[in-house]
């Protein structure tokens, strides 16, 4: 499959930011591994979405082409961290001129790159660099100070500026962190609290849901192999414990058969959705860390996308082995037998769900999780005594969502029924 080009990608990441509706927007490197057009396609676009939404946005770039630059208001140019030019664009050039460095290039960003760029042929040309760069930031720091006006008011438009700026410069890092460092304490405040919900919670909800069944439904090994799977031990279990009788011999096979139904709605359901949870949760906290949408929106969508590709295939399961093992045919026990089951199966999402935003990686969540499902096999009361285990250890069969699904579904198929004992 084609997929997304890269300019594709980085239109939709900016897209997803102006959900919230910023009053700052930041890009870093937005241009990069694009070519020439799609670069200055993203540019365009993000300087006509500031002027639409009268937005303040900062976007760092490293090699710009003659195009982009004339899209920026203001320029900020770094070099190894120190500041060299702040000001309108058409200015930029201009202002090195009358300090004695004219344009040697036809392409503005480049002849900054160069005048900026250490050179490490040799030591003689390094510290002939540096010094050049050095007496470049001592010359912007007379310009601001009180030198010459070329640029009034400089610092006071740049806080309050409605349009795109560039940083260029060889360190991305230093280039953040003086960029950031520009803006006031009420602006960064903006950048760092979550913003208040844009939309409903339905609405939230409901795209949210489109996407993850989507992404669901591309997984055709999970899907496929849950409805393969189903089928086998809907014929396994059921002819195993085929067509169970009502005498001393079948109480043990009644007892396996819910014990084993009870099983394998925890192992084949908490591994795969956990798996396929933690593969999308680098998506999930980039996208919650701009306040996108809730948290709520997210854990509903995502439960409501795995619903129909879970509950069919083993509603089906469910009804096989109950009618094939023949247990009691009574449309009440039956009911409450595949509520039991739900019950189960929506505990397996769930806990799915926390192993896989309790652990950070994937090998060690797959570790832990079939180790910790196989305490609560011991405490589920099938194995041991529950009022038998030691009181320090007693309290887990509470925490025990197995325990609750094989009680209740012994309780259900035993009682009322009756056993002819030899």
């Amino acid at each position: 499959m084609r997929g997304v080009s890269g300019g594709e990608r980085k239109r939709v990441s900016i897209g997803a930011e102006l959900v919230t509706d910023p009053s700052i927007l930041m890009l870093d490197e937005p241009s990069s591994g694009l070519d020439s057009s799609s670069a200055e396609m993203v540019v365009t676009l993000t300087k006509e979405i500031s002027r639409k939404r009268n937005l303040c946005t900062l976007m760092t770039i490293h090699q710009p082409s003659t195009e982009m630059v004339a899209q920026f208001d203001k320029l900020i140019l770094l070099a190894q961290g120190k500041l060299v030019y702040m000001g309108p664009a058409t200015q930029a050039v201009p202002y090195f001129e009358n300090i004695g460095y004219p344009s040697t290039n036809s392409n503005p960003g480049n002849f900054f790159i160069d005048l900026m760029t250490i050179d490490f042929a040799s030591t003689e040309a390094m510290q002939k660099s540096e010094q050049r760069v050095q007496g470049l930031a001592d010359l912007f720091v007379k310009f601001r100070d009180g030198g010459a006006k070329l640029l009034p008011n400089s610092d006071k438009e740049i806080s309050g500026a409605s349009g795109a700026l560039t940083v260029s410069g060889s360190t991305a890092s230093t280039n953040s962190s003086k960029v950031v460092s520009d803006i006031t304490e009420e602006q960064a405040n903006l950048v760092l609290t979550e913003p208040p919900s844009m939309n409903s919670w339905l609405s939230e909800m409901l795209v949210l849901l489109k996407r993850d069944w989507k992404i669901t439904m591309r997984n055709g090994a999970f899907v496929w192999g849950l409805a393969v799977q189903c089928l086998i031990l809907m014929l396994f279990i059921g002819f195993v414990f085929f067509q169970l009788k009502k005498d001393q011999a079948s109480v043990q096979n009644r007892i396996g058969t819910l014990f084993f139904l009870v099983l394998v709605q925890a192992f084949p359901v908490v591994i795969p959705v956990m798996v396929i949870i933690m593969t999308g949760r680098s998506v999930l906290f980039r996208e919650r860390s701009s306040g996108t949408y809730r948290m709520t929106t997210y854990f509903f969508a995502r439960i409501f996308s795995f619903v129909p590709v879970i509950f069919v295939p083993y509603t089906i399961m469910h009804t096989g082995i109950y009618f094939i093992a023949h247990l009691q045919y009574h449309a009440g026990k039956y009911f409450i037998t595949m509520a039991v089951n739900f019950a189960m199966l929506f505990c397996s999402i769930g806990y799915a769900f926390m192993m896989a935003m309790l652990v950070d990686r994937i090998d060690i969540a797959t570790t832990i999780a079939p180790v910790s499902i196989s305490f609560f096999i011991i405490f589920s009361g099938n194995l041991a005594n529950a009022d038998a285990i030691t009181p320090v250890l007693r309290w887990i069969k509470y925490v025990c969502i197995i325990f609750y699904a094989y009680s209740g579904l012994m309780q259900n198929e035993f009682n009322g029924l009756e056993f002819t004992c030899h």
